[in-house]
Order: structure tokens, then C-alpha cells, then sequence
């Protein structure tokens, strides 16, 4: 899969012809899979130029407050919605790449503090993108009677995607995003999750999530031993220049449990010569 415009306009066209409704584009400075000496799309750009080649498909960015300035991104989000008339989202992620960080500039904070940098950050576009004028004194930034014009299509905002598993995400989340995303779990453990989210959202007196989703794939080869040879592949992460955030990732997220652990396994064989597919829920 190369790292180019031309591959991604192929995706997303593909994926919008073949029914999908929303694509997400990571934002990432620095390629975390392949290496960081290796090439990687930047995602706001690639998002407006998606936007002005697809119709239907709605087109989700990834920002990270720590790189961007609140106001500005309010401004350029506005404007893809604008391009994209109407599909355009975000997907809020409060950081926990360091080294990323520290090579572009971002002030990489400890983890609650990131958090109480990201519910800034969202104040301030919510108010930009609701109020004809708007002012915030923060601790991390401070905006004075600010007009933002065109306001978005989409109205009170474009929807504001998050996912995380620690108190302090869950707070944020719960109480100024549009839609929470889960990391793979078992069915008894997503139920649990999203009943918890669920009634943290109750309690601060917001509408109900617009939606909740949680990463899941599929592996699909001829046979069950190519389709399990596939699965050990993409879970077994080897100290390379791939997976260059991993160690960051696991070390700087709060999470629940265990990475590495599988969380669920299935495989189907429908008949003598239909091939099988096997899977798992995983958290990379």
C-alpha cells in the first residue's frame, strides 16, 4: 500500500462505490508502521483534496491538539466541510507518540494533562463553530472575540469522533464528543464499555451518542492455515523501524488491558470449496 495520493484517491473512491460510509485518515508526521525514514501522507491536505474528489463518502481526519492551533483548525474544518458539503469529521486524538512530538514541535504533556489540553481544544471549537463571537482564557490557549465565518455545514458541528480508556479520556469524551470508538474487546467486554459510556453521557445531560463503533477486521485467504499464517503476521510487532510508535502507544495510553492479549478469534468455512476466514479482535 503506498504512502501516495494517488493510492488513498483510489481507496476512497472504491470504498464510496462499494457502499462504505466513512474513512478515516490518520494524522501522522512520521510513518509508524513502515518507519519513520519512510513516507507518510500529512492528513488535513489529503482530507480537503478527498473531499473535492468523492461525493458521498463521509471523510473523518484524526487532529491532535498538540500540534494544532484550536482556532485555526476550527477555520480549516469548517472550510472541508464546506468542500466536502456536509461530510466532513474529526477524529479527536490527545497524542501519546513522544518522539513524533518532539521532531514536529508538539508539546507532549503527561497523559492527564494532554487530556485537559484536548477539552480546551474542543471548547473552543464548539464555540467558534456556535457563537458569532468568541473569546477563551485557558491554561493552554486564549482567543479574544474571534469571528469565524463560513460557519460549517453541518450544524452545531461537524461530528467530533473520540476513543479512550482511561477516567480522564472518559471524562472528556463523555461530556464534548459526538460519538465514541472502542478498541477491539469481546462482545461482554464492548457491552460493558459502551453501557459505562452510556450512562456517563446520560449524566451530563447531552443527546445520546450519535454513534459508537469498535475497530474490528478481517482476514480472508484461500485456506485456514494461509489465513491464521496472516493473522500471527500483522499481531506479532518485532522491534524494527516498523511500528515505530508501538512502544509509545502502550507505554503512554492508559489502557484497560493488556495489549497483546487476543481478544477474540472466529473462523467460517461455508462449504467444500468457499474459502475460510479467520480473525481477531485486536488492539494494533
Amino acid at each position: 500500500m503506498p504512502p501516495t495520493f494517488d493510492y488513498a484517491k483510489k481507496v476512497v473512491q472504491s470504498a464510496e462505490n462499494w457502499g462504505y460510509d466513512t474513512t478515516l485518515i490518520a494524522e501522522l508526521y512520521l510513518n509508524d508502521i513502515k518507519g519513520t525514514d519512510t513516507d507518510a501522507l500529512e492528513a488535513w491536505s489529503t482530507a480537503a483534496a478527498l473531499a473535492a474528489v468523492t461525493e458521498k463518502i463521509e471523510i473523518m481526519s484524526a487532529v491532535h491538539p498538540v500540534f494544532h492551533n484550536p482556532a485555526v483548525t476550527a477555520k480549516m474544518a469548517a472550510n472541508i466541510d464546506h468542500i466536502s458539503d456536509g461530510r466532513f469529521t474529526l477524529n479527536i486524538v490527545s497524542g501519546w507518540w513522544a518522539e513524533e512530538a518532539k521532531q514536529y514541535g508538539g508539546e507532549f504533556t503527561e497523559h492527564d494533562e494532554r487530556y485537559d489540553r484536548t477539552a480546551e481544544f474542543l471548547e473552543i471549537l464548539k464555540g467558534l463553530w456556535e457563537e458569532e463571537t468568541f473569546s477563551y482564557n485557558g491554561k493552554f490557549y486564549q482567543i479574544e472575540n474571534t469571528q469565524l465565518s463560513p460557519k460549517p455545514v453541518q450544524r452545531p458541528n461537524p461530528v467530533l469522533y473520540a476513543g479512550g480508556e482511561s477516567e480522564k479520556g472518559k471524562q472528556v469524551i463523555s461530556s464534548l464528543c459526538d460519538a465514541y470508538i472502542l478498541h477491539g474487546h469481546t462482545v461482554e467486554e464492548a457491552r460493558e464499555k459502551i453501557a459505562g459510556m452510556k450512562e456517563r453521557r446520560e449524566k451530563t445531560g447531552k443527546e445520546p451518542f450519535k454513534s459508537i463503533g469498535m475497530a474490528a477486521y478481517v482476514i480472508y485467504r484461500d485456506t485456514e492455515e494461509e489465513a491464521q499464517a496472516e493473522l500471527e503476521r500483522i499481531t506479532t510487532v518485532k522491534d524494527t523501524s516498523g511500528y515505530a510508535g508501538f512502544k509509545d502507544f502502550t507505554s503512554k495510553s492508559q489502557l484497560e488491558q493488556q495489549i497483546q492479549c487476543p481478544q477474540m478469534t472466529f473462523s467460517f468455512d461455508y462449504s467444500n470449496d468457499t474459502p475460510f476466514i479467520a480473525g481477531r479482535n485486536d488492539f494494533i
